[in-house]
């Protein structure tokens, strides 16, 4: 933690802590001892709000989750999720296809995810349309709290590699390869690495309805780093 004045806050479904004002210091140690509020069902919140899903491909349900903006990487568009705050609540699978609804929620400014995990499904890329931004509310102590906007869901795309069912190991000038949608007439493709930054960027042609195949042509990437595209 670097030098200053810092506000400890506690997220996690089913309890409120007391945020905690401290100061740390450039050698000392802070003791940090967060106190419950409670863990009255009343006094915490609900979220509700609803999503389309239109296009939609392989995928028929999702999930939805809440990010605390504080942690929320804005480059990335996404961001850690307390304990629980998930619809439907965790392990269960994504079911979610119209309305949905969080219980249990603590007080906090919070962005709402949609299409945020492997489920064959993304909030809709055209930000010409509504319902596709990351929305940001902001939850009372007790208090219901409707999210403003249905979120618009579609089809992802479907991805032939690298990264199709989890993180692997590439070489340093990768080819990314993923199947056409024949209805676009092109793809902006991203490079980032693991703290949200830019690393290369380039504008794909569409691939007429087969793979479309586009090699990696920025900086050489680091061994040993994590780095996601979009």
């Amino acid at each position: 933690m670097p030098a200053g004045a810092v506000t400890i806050r506690g997220y996690r479904q089913d309890l409120e802590v007391e945020p905690q004002a401290i100061t740390v210091g450039t050698s000392d140690l802070a003791d940090v001892a967060p106190s419950v509020i409670t863990t009255d069902p009343a006094m915490l919140a609900t979220v509700t709000g609803d999503l389309n899903i239109v296009d939609p491909g392989a995928g028929t349900v999702t999930s939805v989750v809440l990010v605390p903006a504080s942690v929320y990487n804005e480059q990335l568009e996404r961001g850690p999720v307390p304990l629980g705050l998930r619809d439907p609540p965790p392990p269960a699978a994504p079911d979610v296809s119209g309305s949905f609804s969080l219980t249990g929620v603590p007080s906090g400014t919070y962005k709402v995810l949609v299409a945020f995990e492997n489920d064959q499904l993304v909030r809709d890329p055209d930000e010409g349309i509504a319902g596709t931004q990351v929305q940001e509310i902001v939850v009372e102590r007790g208090q219901a709290t409707a999210v403003p906007e249905s979120f618009k869901v579609t089809g992802a795309l479907e991805i032939v590699g690298p990264g199709k069912e989890r993180p692997e190991v590439v070489e340093a000038t990768p080819t990314f390869r993923w199947v056409d949608d024949s209805s676009e007439e092109g793809y902006d493709l991203v490079v980032f690495d693991a703290l949200g930054n830019v690393t290369w960027e380039a504008e794909v042609p569409a691939g007429n309805g087969g793979e479309v195949s586009f090699a990696y042509a920025g900086p050489a990437l680091q061994a040993g780093m994590y780095y996601q595209s979009g």
